[in-house]
């Protein structure tokens, strides 16, 4: 699925690795919402993973709001500090 820039997010319901499941009105209080599909164990996430860390940090003090679902559903195997 492709959306244009600025259209409305549709509807989801995504589980995290806890296996708790989240859908878009959890997130209504913010003013952006970033998903990312990660693996945890992939070669390129695990490069990129502290890039995403700092990215989501810059973003803590306002009122973006972020959530990450890893297809797998395997627990995570390092800390990310993601929410």
């Amino acid at each position: 699925m492709t959306l244009e820039l600025g259209a409305p997010a549709p509807a989801f319901a995504l589980p995290d690795p806890a296996g708790r499941i989240y859908t878009l009105s959890d997130f209504s209080a913010g003013r952006a919402l970033l998903v990312v599909f990660i693996c945890n164990h992939c070669p390129y996430v695990i490069h990129v993973l502290d890039g995403l860390v700092t990215f989501a940090a810059d973003y803590r003090p306002g009122s973006s709001r972020r959530s990450r679902s890893t297809p797998t559903m395997s627990r995570p195997t390092r800390k990310t500090g993601l929410n």
